[in-house]
């Protein structure tokens, strides 16, 4: 399998098992053309299984490097260190587009001045940034539907 950037191309190795590589081909996240699937959308798909609930009860390892078990409860009171590395890359997306990417750039050191900086809470930017990645997903062609059966 080919990718363009060597790490993730690393990983790709390691994750598509064929029953993957089927699974991506369900939803729309293989490229038939190029045999290989779009990472950027993989992200956006584990993202939206994170923000769904789909993925309570699992571990992941969070951008506050704890081992953390995600829980139904977490989702109102989400707290920018309980983020999987797919949800933070999204939100970092979705603020550039919707901000600007120099506000982001200014003001990325801090989190606890997003409330100062957005106006809003990082509940509120949370759950708009999920709803934000729900439309980017069809905007790419992706059946979100299919997508959250397969989890």
């Amino acid at each position: 399998m080919e990718c363009d950037n060597r790490l993730a191309g690393l990983y790709m190795d390691r994750l598509m098992t064929e029953e993957n590589i089927e699974r991506a081909r369900q939803c729309g996240l293989w490229d038939y053309e190029e045999s290989k699937v779009d990472i950027r959308l993989l992200r956006m798909a584990e993202a939206f299984g994170v923000y769904m609930g789909y993925a309570n009860d699992r571990e992941y390892l969070s951008v506050g490097q704890e081992v953390i078990v995600r829980t139904a409860d977490m989702a109102e009171g989400i707290s920018p260190n309980w983020l999987s590395y797919s949800e933070a890359a999204g939100m970092i997306a979705y603020l550039m587009e919707t901000y600007g990417k120099d506000m982001v750039f200014a003001n990325s050191k801090d989190v606890n001045r997003l409330e100062t900086v957005y106006g809003k809470s990082f509940a509120e930017l949370y759950h708009e940034w999920g709803k934000w990645n729900i439309q980017k997903l069809e905007e790419a062609g992706i059946d979100v539907d299919t997508l959250a059966k397969l989890y």
